[in-house]
């Protein structure tokens, strides 16, 4: 039977248009390609942990409106259970407008929460049941701070492992950061909430040592193009990332959050984890789009088999 992930948090629109360079302030650039998609870092980590193989429970906010429908759409035709997926009309649904740099695959975002945040305590209460059963229970940042501390509650009083990935940044409080059995920020996070700029193994590890005294217990550090980096219970481990020509890199750190979530509840050891999903992201950051771009279980399976010999972790 598939573990059982629950996942508390947040759908966008995706508004994606690639250019060959950023436009400097006051300047327009001419873009080569534009798209919609469905994202949101909670509804694209709900996705990457149902493709890795994972039964996926998601509790989320919608707009009363097309692009609300639309995303219920989607998940019906995806697999996903969208029982605790609800509308409002206090607000739009969430949306995300992201530039491409075809250049380097890098991309710069602007986020419109929107119904997101009006997500209450109550609509996850109202999981419970679901929740009790789950393996891990996986957040992120794009909802509000009452249904994140809510599921963390839920999950204590359940015995559930929870993974919190901090993005995008903004003031935590204490409660969840100690709460959260794992943390996943990326290196702009981690400097954000740890004051160091985690660009080499050694500043990872002194960011990761900062996390660490802020009341995190488990801190995955994901560094894009360097791998990511581990610190916690089973020490500390350095993860190479595979080589690879990056197209767009919007869903990287999504797709790895939910490729781990599954590879924890399935009981992988802390090594496998990582590079279970670190194999998931450099497959997505190949292809362009966020949803669109996450890998199944048996590309994730063969990638890892090809580019995760032995020897390419790395303890220190």
């Amino acid at each position: 039977m598939n573990c059982k992930i629950t996942v508390i948090g947040s759908y966008m629109t995706d508004l994606t248009v690639y250019a060959d360079r950023f436009p400097s302030d006051g300047e327009a650039v001419h873009g080569s390609r534009f798209h919609i998609a469905h994202g949101g870092k909670g509804s694209n980590q709900a996705i990457a942990a149902h493709r890795a193989g994972a039964y996926v429970i998601f509790i989320a906010k919608l707009g009363n409106d097309k692009f609300g429908f639309d995303a219920l759409d989607f998940y019906k035709k995806e697999g996903i259970d969208t029982r605790f997926v609800s509308m409002t009309d206090k607000a739009p649904t969430g949306m995300t407008s992201i530039t491409v740099n075809t250049v380097t695959g890098e991309n710069r975002m602007v986020l419109f929460e929107g119904a997101n945040m009006h997500l209450t305590a109550e609509d996850v209460y109202k999981a419970e049941g679901e929740i009790a059963k789950s393996d891990i229970i996986l957040f992120q940042n794009e909802t509000s701070l009452e249904s994140i501390m809510a599921g963390m509650i839920l999950a204590k009083q359940y015995g559930i492992k929870t993974v919190f990935n901090p993005a995008p940044t903004r003031e935590i409080p204490e409660d969840i950061l100690t709460r959260a059995d794992y943390i996943t920020p990326n290196q702009s996070e981690a400097e954000f909430y740890s004051g160091v700029k985690a660009d080499s193994v050694d500043t990872a590890k002194l960011a990761c040592k900062r996390l660490m005294f802020r009341g995190c217990d488990n801190i995955v550090l994901t560094m894009g193009a360097q791998g990511s980096f581990y610190y916690g219970d089973c020490g500390y481990i350095y993860t190479e990332a595979v080589k690879t020509d990056a197209v767009d890199t919007t869903g990287a750190g999504d797709s790895f959050n939910g490729a781990f979530c599954v590879a924890l509840a399935e009981g992988m050891d802390i090594e496998d984890a990582l590079n279970f999903a670190n194999a998931a992201a450099s497959l997505c950051v190949e292809r362009h789009g966020t949803a669109d771009a996450v890998p199944y279980r048996g590309e994730i399976e063969a990638h890892r088999m090809v580019h995760y010999p032995t020897d390419h972790k790395r303890k220190r």
